[in-house]
C-alpha cells in the first residue's frame, strides 16, 4: 500500500487511506465491503488537503481492537489495493466475479 496516502485522525478514532480519485474510492470500498469487513467511502483528510473530495476509504479500529481485527483491516486493504493497481488480468477477474454476483 505504498501508493496509497496512509490518514490517521486520532482524534475522530478513524484510519484509512486515500486513493486520490472519488472514482476509485468506491472500488476500495466494494472489494473491502467483500472481504466481510466495514469500509466507507469518505472526505476525510485531517489535514484538510483535498478538501471536499471524496477519495478516501476509512476502516473501522476500535480503540480496543484486538491485533487480529488489525491485521484483518490491513490485509483488506492491501490486498484490494494489489487487485486494483496491477495488471489488467486481475482487475477483469474481479469484474466478472463482481457482475456473478449481482
Amino acid at each position: 500500500m505504498a501508493h496509497l496516502e496512509p490518514i490517521l485522525d486520532i482524534e475522530r478514532c478513524r484510519v484509512g487511506f486515500c486513493v486520490e480519485s472519488e472514482e476509485l474510492a468506491p472500488v476500495f470500498v466494494e472489494m473491502i465491503l467483500a472481504e466481510n469487513l466495514e469500509a466507507r467511502q469518505a472526505a476525510a483528510h485531517p489535514d484538510g488537503s483535498n478538501a471536499g473530495k471524496r477519495c478516501d476509504v476509512l476502516l473501522p479500529l476500535r480503540p480496543d481492537a484486538p491485533d487480529s481485527e488489525v491485521d484483518n483491516c490491513i490485509i483488506a486493504a492491501v490486498k484490494a489495493s494489489h487487485t486494483i493497481l496491477c495488471p489488467a488480468a486481475l482487475m477483469d477477474k474481479f469484474k466478472s466475479t463482481r457482475g456473478a454476483a449481482g
